[in-house]
């Protein structure tokens, strides 16, 4: 009996733990149209996130909505370095009103957006006070989501996001800060790798060919590695459920099985 007892347990507990999850955001879409198609091409619920004032943001939007995309806004935000934000940016010096304002003429910019990242944001999202209005301004936008980029280790938009009561988020890796299709591949199976330590995962990559290239080859691969790809909303739902999810893994240090999933054959 007691055998039997535990032979239902282990089971049930199988049956009831959630498949480890990933969730990827391709940003810095607008300025190129081929690229952003390609990127909504891509074979499941891949996160669109475009810049406001570029010249194919409407038309993306539209083939990523089309494609089953979430549609993000990549909002720009002053960086540590001054590099350049274009038009739509958010700086520090800013008004409440200032920027609530700029914040909106970029949202309207972007039909079907769902959620918000931040583009650059190294100086403005360690700012508590502008982050407390930016965050403000995106809960008077009813059901959009808020993922903190983490362009710096200093950020507080994620605290600021939650305490203003948006569904929000961060990113765990970046997949192509070095854009080289083997570095990539390896930063992808460390976001496979991650969310299999911590249930869930989310990475941030970009449209160049190297990310494409690795994308295309790798997401049909994912059910045989035992994990899903999920648009970025349900991530975000799925870790305010379960606040453990955000436990600080370091998904730079060691991780187990990144080796075979690198080697998985198609």
């Amino acid at each position: 009996m007691t055998g039997l007892l535990l032979t239902f347990w282990t089971v049930m507990t199988i049956a009831e733990t959630p498949t480890p999850a990933i969730s990827l955001v391709i940003d810095d879409l607008g300025y190129v149209l081929g690229p952003g198609l390609r990127v909504a091409a891509l074979p499941g619920p891949v996160a669109c996130s475009i810049l406001p004032h570029t010249p194919y943001a409407a038309p993306l939007a539209e083939a990523a909505h089309r494609a089953g995309k979430e549609v993000m806004l990549h909002l720009p935000m002053e960086s540590q370095d001054g590099m350049s934000l274009g038009p739509g940016g958010l700086l520090h010096t800013m008004s409440q009103t200032e920027l609530s304002r700029i914040l909106d003429a970029d949202l309207a910019l972007i039909p079907h957006v769902r959620g918000v990242n931040n583009h650059m944001g190294s100086l403005l999202t360690r700012q508590p006070v502008a982050m407390a209005w930016v965050m403000a301004e995106i809960k008077h936008h009813n059901h959009l989501f808020f993922i903190d980029s983490r362009t710096t280790p200093a950020t507080v938009a994620l605290d600021a996001a939650q305490k203003a009561g948006l569904s929000a988020t961060r990113r765990d890796l970046f997949l192509d800060n070095t854009a080289q299709p083997a570095a990539v591949r390896t930063q992808f199976a460390r976001l496979v790798a991650l969310a299999r330590v911590q249930g869930t995962a989310l990475g941030i990559a970009h449209p160049r060919p190297a990310t494409l290239q690795v994308l295309e080859e790798m997401l049909p691969r994912l059910s045989a590695l035992g994990v899903r790809l999920t648009p970025v909303s349900a991530i975000v739902a799925r870790r305010a459920a379960e606040p453990a999810l955000l436990q600080a893994h370091n998904p730079y240090g060691p991780l187990p099985g990144v080796e075979g999933i690198l080697n998985i054959k198609k």
